[in-house]
């Protein structure tokens, strides 16, 4: 559910990412509205009365365009526009000058319309701030990892945890305790995901 934080929108192929709280916080100071009611709103059939300046329910039955479409696509679709189909360089400064955005003059120069799309659109709404700050806030504490799912990461599946040399073994506790004291063990978890044929797959091989 989007409205819950819980939701990330992105397209890693340009390099860009959001949640609803991303533009929560970018709109409740422009448009001077309360970030609750944003969070709650800002996904949903909701729209903005111009007259009232308020945000009333029922987009959909009033053919009304939801707030989600008018303050966040529209926007993205504005620039995907600009720069993909138009082409209109001094068009999109101008967008790059009202958002605020630092985007290098080389950049911004480049003849390639992938490479200027990916640097605008990273510099609005970086990938990296909207899946850090998923991770933060949504998933489950390293403290609340478990004895066995520590074990699991710890060694592969075709190993068993007390085969591992002892010195290893013996991190379990401070691999569980997470602890950021500094005279705690240093211990680093690294995963690598290698791309296979489908093919290739266990389930998809030939018996």
């Amino acid at each position: 559910e989007p409205s819950a934080g819980n939701v990330v929108f992105a397209s890693a192929y340009d390099g860009w990412a959001f949640a609803v709280e991303t533009f929560v916080k970018i709109y409740a100071s422009k448009l001077k509205m309360s970030e609750p009611v944003l969070r709650k709103t800002l996904w949903g059939d909701f729209y903005i009365n111009a007259k009232e300046k308020k945000i009333m329910r029922g987009a959909a039955a009033k053919g009304k365009k939801p707030i989600f479409v008018q303050l966040v696509l529209d926007n993205i679709w504005a620039l995907y526009q600009t720069v993909l189909v138009d082409k209109d360089k001094e068009k999109l400064e101008k967008m790059v000058g009202s958002l605020g955005l630092k985007v290098a003059p080389r950049d911004l120069r480049s003849t390639d319309p992938k490479v200027l799309l990916t640097a605008v659109m990273s510099s609005w709404l970086p990938i990296s701030d909207a899946v850090l700050s998923m991770v933060c806030s949504k998933l489950p504490s390293p403290k609340d990892l478990g004895t066995e799912r520590a074990k699991m990461l710890m060694c592969p599946q075709t190993v068993k945890f007390d085969s591992l040399p002892e010195k290893t073994q013996a991190l379990l506790d401070d691999f569980t305790a997470c602890s950021a004291d500094e005279n705690a063990p240093k211990i680093v978890f690294v995963s690598k995901m290698i791309p296979v044929n489908r093919s290739q797959l266990p389930q998809n091989r030939a018996k």
